[in-house]
């Protein structure tokens, strides 16, 4: 299993920031009303709270982000209090490393505001050992909703059955075990949702031919090997490979995630394979580390990557960065804890709905500056309890497009159990009908959802 760094400075360094990050919380945990028990979990990684995001993002270098988002007039947050009380609800993901984890950490802040309840932020510090202690723990202090991005498909049963033990309610996004579908689970697993990986390996990859001209060298620096969005990015990535004869792969290796271990990839690669006139990340902090590389050299080779993460608009719109998929981080935290919000106060998901796409879309040089401006000035343009079916059974809107996922297209490059059959409920009738209806309900748009 993925245990984080590689040697024992990087191990120290770790736990260094580690325990300054926890002394600025245990200074800040009184002024909150859970327990430091349920703040930080002996031995089990970092925990931190909406009120101590700032020593949040200011240990995982995301300073620069938006204080605000639109403030619903109908349901304010002392009126969502009044009537539905205040709660806890979780968000557990790999590490305070990734800079995608700021977007996500502040949209799920700002949306838990929105509502008047709390939003608790789980580091997994790359250990999908630690991930499944910390949901344990979470959920046995006592939070009975938790968001959840899998390091690993397989952890997905653990958590399961921690929610089951306590009547509590989970979901996912990236990561699931192929071929069993949420519901099969039980009722404890809400809802899994993701960007289409497989859609944003072709975008990369079409975006990268292009630029050079469908001739030339590149490399591929993967995530964690088994990851569903890894198989799923690289199948994509191969589609559009396989139809460019002129692009040759001369390079391929697995990462961590982390931008560290795509650094030094990237050095290896560029002493081993000869000539390389393109790469691509297989997210951004991979893409960025990649271009740290690239830079140290001396070299301007073109880099694409996906997430949507503010470092790399800024690479993107200065220097000879290519782009990113972008994924609406800001969104995705935001409307994970909104979802949550409604499943722990009756909202059922239908079938198709337990399995949700959300919406991507290419930021290159021509967008890059006009989205950083947009999405971290001092606000957000999302009203996030305008998300809540709960709050709004008969207009609610989620601000970003989301289509059902049709399993048998998710899952198409995994092995099909002999004799699964999915269920019922995911027929294509009731895939686009599902579908249909959120595109209905999609009202506020801006200029990067469309």
């Amino acid at each position: 299993m993925p245990k984080n760094g590689k040697g024992h400075g990087a191990r120290y360094e770790r736990e260094r920031e580690r325990y300054a990050l926890e002394g600025q919380l245990e200074a800040m945990l009184s002024q909150n009303t859970l327990t430091r028990r349920q703040a930080l979990v002996r031995g089990a990684g970092v925990l931190f709270f909406a009120g101590n995001l700032s020593a949040f993002l200011a240990a995982c270098g995301g300073a620069n982000q938006p204080g605000a988002a639109i403030q619903s007039t109908q349901w304010t947050a002392d009126k969502v209090v009044q009537k539905y009380g205040s709660t806890t609800i979780g968000d557990s993901w790999h590490s305070f490393q990734l800079a995608i984890l700021a977007d996500r950490a502040q949209g799920g802040t700002l949306a838990a505001q929105a509502l008047g309840q709390k939003y608790l932020g789980i580091s997994a510090d790359f250990d999908t050992v630690k991930q499944i202690s910390t949901v344990q723990n979470a959920f046995n202090s006592g939070i009975k909703g938790i968001n959840s991005v899998p390091l690993d498909a397989p952890n997905v049963v653990p958590i399961q059955a921690a929610a089951k033990a306590v009547g509590g309610k989970y979901t996912t996004s990236y990561n699931t075990p192929a071929w069993k579908t949420p519901q099969e689970y039980g009722p404890e697993y809400v809802t899994y949702f993701s960007p289409d990986d497989r859609h944003m390996g072709q975008v990369m990859a079409e975006k990268l031919v292009a630029h050079l001209g469908g001739k030339g060298r590149i490399v591929h620096i993967q995530g964690l090997a088994g990851a569903t969005a890894e198989i799923l990015r690289t199948k994509g990535i191969d589609d559009v490979l396989g139809k460019n004869p002129g692009i040759q792969l001369v390079g391929r290796v697995h990462t961590d995630w982390s931008g560290v271990t795509a650094q030094k990839s990237m050095q290896t690669l560029m002493s081993s394979v000869g000539q390389i006139d393109g790469v691509i990340g297989a997210d951004d902090d991979l893409g960025i580390g990649a271009y740290s590389a690239i830079k140290a050299a001396g070299l301007t080779i073109p880099v694409v990557s996906c997430d949507g993460t503010k470092q790399a608009f800024d690479l993107t719109a200065n220097s000879f960065y290519l782009g990113t998929v972008n994924t609406f981080t800001h969104w995705l935290g935001g409307y994970a804890t909104v979802l949550m919000f409604d499943a722990l106060h009756g909202w059922k998901p239908s079938t198709p709905e337990t399995m949700m796409f959300w919406q991507t879309g290419f930021i290159g040089k021509d967008k890059a500056a006009a989205y950083v401006q947009n999405f971290y000035g001092s606000t957000v343009p999302y009203d996030f309890a305008k998300m809540s079916k709960v709050l709004f059974p008969d207009d609610w809107d989620p601000q970003q497009q989301l289509r059902a996922i049709d399993p048998a297209y998710l899952w198409e490059s995994f092995p099909k159990p002999s004799g699964y059959q999915l269920p019922s409920g995911f027929s294509a009738e009731a895939v686009q009908k599902t579908t249909d209806t959120y595109d209905r309900h999609w009202k506020k748009r801006n200029e990067f959802s469309t």
